[in-house]
């Protein structure tokens, strides 16, 4: 298995062959490029979730946070 690298997708990373190439450093064993994911369970679409990592903010909120980063590092317009 630390031989095999998926690209996860028929049409993406084609040229990736050209790096993961040769054999394994530890034990000799030949690497392998295999086109789309593994088999198993598909893998579902999930919805999109807009800002799941981080909060919006409102223009308001930007305009005020970016004068207070000028005033802090005396930048003048």
């Amino acid at each position: 298995m630390h031989t095999k690298l998926y690209t996860w997708s028929d049409k993406d990373f084609s040229s990736i062959g050209q790096i993961w190439k040769g054999t394994h450093p530890e034990d000799g064993l030949p690497l392998e490029v295999i086109e789309g994911a593994p088999a198993g369970v598909p893998i579902p679409e999930s919805p999109e979730l807009q800002e799941e990592f981080a909060p919006g903010i409102s223009a308001e909120e930007f305009k005020e946070i970016a004068k207070r980063l000028k005033m802090a590092g005396n930048i003048t317009d």
